[in-house]
């Protein structure tokens, strides 16, 4: 498994737009995908993600996340994005939870 967390200095409304964008391109059902979760934090937001492994993440950034942020209309400035990678050691998802009603 593969894992990371990103921070990104933009509001949290960013992160809903392209949210929005890439559930209307793929849905909740991307191959590979294990556990996605985000939340605003006092600088923007946090996007905490593991995939089943690096190379489906990167297939994902690859074929979904440029049409994604094209449709969402925001722009991911690298100077504003920080990510950290990890190794999870257990992921247990005994149910899925949507927030997207808001």
């Amino acid at each position: 498994m593969y894992g990371y967390t990103m921070r990104v200095a933009q509001d949290i409304e960013t992160y809903h737009a392209l949210h929005r964008a890439v559930l209307g391109l793929v849905g909740y059902d991307y191959e590979g995908l294990v556990l996605h979760f985000a939340a605003p934090t006092p600088q923007g937001f946090e996007l905490n993600e593991v995939w089943d492994s690096k190379d489906r993440l990167e297939a994902f950034n690859r074929e979904v996340l440029p049409a994604a942020v094209h449709a969402a209309g925001v722009t991911l400035d690298p100077a504003e994005v920080q990510v950290t990678e990890f190794s999870p050691t257990v992921v247990i998802t005994p149910q899925s939870y949507s927030s997207d009603d808001r």
